[in-house]
């Protein structure tokens, strides 16, 4: 079990009830940390491999290193119906690990339930149990 991370206003979150800190199963977190772990700065493109999380360095597996293109998107270009599609297709690149080594599928859907906000869903199959994750985003520039 991990502690369970949410994303919040300003970031990763994780919540305490009574002193008792809500659990995850990981699948959650591997989700999140997919989609926004990393050094912001990096787009996780080969030409920004010197602005990508020093916690990668040591780390040999592609698959385990943490390069967020979805975060450094959202943070970088307008939301808007325009640019949805760079957003599904960079949230699909960030999940493609999950196809690789562990799930049978994954899906990724990107809308726009309000100005300058997206909503990321996601689908994912593992051993014939399926998990469904929302994050909702809102922008940093205006649409």
């Amino acid at each position: 079990m991990d502690v369970l991370l949410e994303q919040g206003n300003d970031g990763g979150e994780i919540t305490i009830d009574n002193g008792i800190t809500e659990l995850s199963d990981g699948l959650a977190n591997s989700v999140y940390l997919s989609l926004f772990g990393g050094n912001a700065d990096d787009s996780g493109l080969q030409g920004d491999d010197t602005r990508q999380w020093w916690g990668n360095l040591g780390e040999t597996e592609l698959a385990k290193q943490y390069r967020s293109q979805t975060q450094n998107l959202l943070r970088s270009i307008p939301l808007n119906t325009s640019n949805l599609q760079r957003i599904e297709d960079a949230a699909s690149s960030d999940l493609a690990w999950m196809q690789e080594s562990l799930a049978s599928r994954v899906e990724v859907s990107v809308t726009m339930p309000a100005l300058n906000k997206v909503r990321i869903q996601i689908f994912v199959e593992v051993n014939d149990q399926a998990f469904q994750f929302s994050f909702v985003a809102k922008g940093a520039q205006s649409s």
